[in-house]
C-alpha cells in the first residue's frame, strides 16, 4: 500500500461517524508473499484459499490472484478469519479492487463454524440472500481494468458463542486475474449509533414489523427512517403521540428510526 486511503460512502449520517480502526490485519498487504492456497486465512491473517488450482501472491503491496473458473465462485478465495465484531453493531467496507478484463467478483462475510451462515443485513445493492431470506451479507461486485475503490455496507447481528468471522474475496467466477489492495473493515460511527439508541430509545412496535409500524412520538414530531447506509429513506410529521406508519415498500432489512435526538433500531421482515 502506498498511502492510507479512508472511504466513506456519501450520505453517512454525521452522527454516526468518529475516528475509524481497521480490524483487518495488514489491509495493505504489506508484506511480499506466495500463499500457499491450501491452507486458507490462519491467525487472524490473509490467507488465499482454492481447491481447483487457482492461485494468489502479494507482490509491490497489491494482492495479485489468478484464479480457475469453477462451477462456484469460492473455488478461489482470499480471506481472513478471527475479526472481532459485535453485534447491533454497523460497518463499513472498503476496497481497491481491478482486474485484467471487466469481471464480477464477491465479497462475503459469514460464519464457518455456523454452517457458512451471513452474519449480517445490508440495504447495499447486488446483495446475495442468505438461506433465512433475511441475511444478506454477500455481494456482487462488478469490477474494471481500473483501479477503482468500493464501498460496502452491514449490520451484523447474527453472532454467536461459537462464530468464527470470516471475511472473503469470492474470486472463481472467471479466469481474469483479480488485484486487491486498501482493505479496510470498520465501524461505523464507532458504535455512537447504536450506543445513543439504546440510551434514549423511542417505543416502536410491533419489531421486527411487516408492512405497519407504530411509533410512539409526540404529535407534530418529525419521524425519520434511515437505512444502515445512513440513507433517508422515509420521513412523516407524527399526527398523533402513537402514529401508525405504512412501511410495506420498504425492502427487508435493517433501519435506525430517529425523532429528535432518540433513535431506535428496527427490524423489517
Amino acid at each position: 500500500m502506498k498511502k492510507l486511503v479512508l472511504t466513506i460512502a456519501a450520505g453517512v449520517m454525521a452522527w454516526g461517524l468518529s475516528a475509524q480502526t481497521n480490524l483487518l490485519n495488514d489491509g495493505g498487504f504489506s508484506k511480499d508473499t506466495v500463499f500457499d492456497a491450501n491452507q486458507g486465512g490462519q491467525n487472524n491473517q490473509w490467507g488465499a484459499w482454492s481447491n481447483n488450482g487457482g492461485t494468489a501472491k502479494v507482490e509491490n503491496g497489491v494482492c495479485i490472484v489468478t484464479p480457475v473458473a469453477g462451477n462456484d465462485v469460492w473455488q478461489m478465495q482470499i480471506e481472513q478469519k478471527g475479526l472481532n465484531l459485535e453485534n447491533d453493531k454497523s460497518y463499513v467496507i472498503s476496497f481497491k479492487a481491478w482486474a485484467d478484463a471487466a469481471r464480477t467478483i464477491q465479497v462475503t462475510l459469514e460464519d464457518p463454524n455456523n454452517g457458512y451462515r451471513l452474519i449480517g443485513i445490508s440495504d447495499d445493492p447486488n446483495t446475495v440472500m442468505g438461506d433465512d431470506n433475511l441475511h444478506n451479507s454477500k455481494w456482487n461486485v462488478d469490477i474494471t481494468t481500473e483501479p477503482t475503490t468500493y464501498t460496502l455496507h452491514v449490520m451484523v447481528d447474527r453472532l454467536v458463542a461459537n462464530t468464527i468471522v470470516k471475511f472473503a474475496f469470492l474470486l472463481a467466477q472467471t479466469s481474469d486475474v483479480v488485484y486487491l489492495d486498501d482493505v479496510s473493515f470498520v465501524e461505523e460511527g464507532g458504535g455512537t449509533a447504536v450506543k445513543s439508541a439504546k440510551q434514549t430509545s423511542i417505543t416502536v412496535y410491533p419489531n421486527p414489523a411487516k408492512n405497519i409500524l407504530y411509533v410512539n412520538a409526540k404529535a407534530g414530531k418529525e419521524i425519520k427512517i434511515f437505512n444502515v447506509a445512513g440513507s433517508l429513506v422515509m420521513s412523516k410529521i407524527a399526527a398523533a403521540n402513537t402514529d401508525k406508519i405504512d412501511i410495506s415498500q420498504l425492502p427487508a432489512g435493517v433501519y435506525l428510526i430517529k425523532v429528535d435526538n432518540r433513535t431506535e433500531k428496527l427490524m423489517i421482515k
